[in-house]
């Protein structure tokens, strides 16, 4: 899979327990310019190493994810191109996929 660790771009933003675990869900500030990896949103474990990098609902885009959330129990996030997106908190993979504008 590749997963790139946290790089000196990779503020957290926002950070989101997970339940049950002593992971949280880090929705990193994207770098200025679109310099970096667009995968913002990741699960990291409590050795700060990261368990996996969500793909962004438009891949051929330099699309980014903008606001991290759980909602009733799911795990939802908002990209910057206005895609809603539900997520599978263990591995990261789009369950669903919603364009709001």
């Amino acid at each position: 899979m590749g997963i790139a660790e946290p790089g000196p771009g990779d503020a957290e933003w926002n950070a989101l327990p997970v339940p049950g675990s002593d992971d949280r869900i880090v929705l990193f500030a994207y770098p200025e310019g679109g310099r970096g990896d667009s995968r913002n949103l990741a699960r990291v474990t409590s050795a700060d190493e990261v368990f996996w990098r969500a793909d962004v609902p438009d891949p051929g885009s330099n699309d980014t994810y903008v606001e991290v959330r759980w909602r009733d129990g799911r795990l939802t996030a908002n990209s910057w191109s206005c895609y809603f997106v539900e997520l599978d908190p263990y591995t990261g993979v789009l369950l669903s996929s919603t364009f709001t504008k």
